[in-house]
């Protein structure tokens, strides 16, 4: 489904985010994390297969969490090396608009 679809669902300052990137579709598991209420300050479990969009349904997760409150999110991942990949993969896309700390 294309993002543009599900601008109204999308808080603003999130949805600026997203028009940078060099994708304009989200997978089904995105899809359904923001119908199931990713932006309304729910929990939300996601249980998919590799490669099927999880990581960047969290990374819309704390940016909302971020952005619209002025919190902090904890981003955790089992080895280092896919924390420091994280890390530099995070800094490059948002480090001139969020804090981001190791």
């Amino acid at each position: 489904m294309k993002i543009e679809e599900l601008k109204e669902f999308i808080p603003t300052a999130v949805y600026t985010l997203l028009e940078d990137e060099p994708f304009d579709t989200f997978r089904p598991s995105q899809f359904k994390a923001v119908q199931a209420g990713l932006f309304e300050d729910k929990n939300i479990l996601v249980c998919t297969p590799t490669g099927s969009g999880k990581t960047y349904v969290a990374e819309l997760g704390f940016l909302d969490t971020i952005l619209r409150g002025g919190k902090k999110a904890l981003y955790i991942v089992p080895l280092k090396a896919l924390a420091n990949e994280k890390h530099t993969e995070f800094i490059k896309k948002y480090g001139n608009k969020i804090k981001i700390a190791r």
